[in-house]
């Protein structure tokens, strides 16, 4: 329900909604690019890990604290998992660890190994990883987002243009990402979209109705619950099959298909069973989404 009333002291200056879809395809040869780049820097990245995590102090400080708290928004209140652990219990464990002995000293020794690792030619798994994280994560935000910074540029203060569009694009980002990674979970939209809203209404010209999710003005994330693809489907898996192909083998992209498990895709799925679902891998989904954007100006 929108907090003021069009047709009581408000008028509608901007309408748009920003599509977002499910799968984008990134190019190939950006990713390529990515990988070399990522092997040029090799050297200077072991250098700085090893200057930058020097005790166990500087770890929880770096490390541990930021891993903490992004598995608390991670986890919404009363989540339990499949052994019963609690969200409280599962916190308190990772702060152990976290916070342990030598710490520091494990880290430093895990990513020494996997330096290694990555040495004898684990970067064409990153280069995976980072592509699929781009055709199902931030490659296909960028658009929608754009146009959003667009849109709403001319209705912030002249003073605060500056950083606008770095700030903002950055809370949409990690705000579209958050609750794709969360399974779309109903629940998770509207504390994001908050975040959104609040951000605008410190950059924002006076005489516009203030941002609320859902109100006369807004920025906010919307789930188109009929488009979605299930992430067992045949259509996802060949995306998949694609991608290691291109960055692996062909021989070890037969290997994965030969052992992943297709959904029945005679029977139409219900896209309820699929939001939210953390924990069955045969439930999970990707959808299509909005970026409403809707800014109301004060009669």
């Amino acid at each position: 329900m929108s907090q003021f009333n069009n047709n009581m002291g408000s008028k509608i200056i901007v309408n748009l909604k920003a599509f977002i879809p499910w799968f984008k395809q990134f190019p190939f040869e950006a990713t390529e690019e990515w990988g070399d780049a990522l092997r040029d820097n090799i050297p200077k990245t072991k250098k700085a890990i090893r200057k930058g995590v020097p005790d166990d102090k500087a770890f929880f400080e770096k490390i541990g604290k930021p891993t903490l708290d992004n598995l608390d928004k991670m986890l919404r209140p009363g989540f339990v998992n499949q052994k019963g652990v609690t969200k409280e219990v599962i916190l308190a464990i990772a702060r152990a660890k976290l916070k342990g002995k030598n710490a520091a000293k494990k880290y430093n020794q895990s990513v020494k190994k996997g330096f290694i690792i990555f040495d004898q030619g684990e970067l064409n798994s990153a280069m995976v990883g980072y592509h699929r994280g781009q055709c199902f994560g931030e490659y296909r935000f960028a658009k929608a987002i754009e146009l959003a910074l667009g849109c709403l540029l001319p209705i912030i203060l002249p003073a605060k243009e500056g950083r606008f569009k770095s700030k903002l694009g950055r809370q949409l980002m990690s705000s579209g990402k958050l609750i794709s990674h969360l399974a779309f979970d109903p629940a998770y939209f509207k504390p994001e979209n908050d975040k959104i809203n609040r951000l605008l209404n410190e950059d924002c010209q006076d005489d516009l109705v203030p941002f609320a999710t859902g109100g006369d003005s807004h920025c906010d994330f919307m789930l188109i619950k009929d488009n979605f693809t299930p992430t067992n489907s045949k259509e996802v898996q060949e995306i998949k099959y694609e991608i290691y192909k291109h960055f692996i083998s062909e021989k070890h992209a037969n290997k994965l298909r030969a052992a992943w498990s297709v959904m029945d895709e005679s029977i139409p799925p219900n896209p309820q069973d699929y939001l939210g679902n953390h924990i069955d891998p045969s439930k999970q989904a990707y959808f299509d989404m909005n970026l409403d954007i809707q800014v109301s100006k004060k009669d």
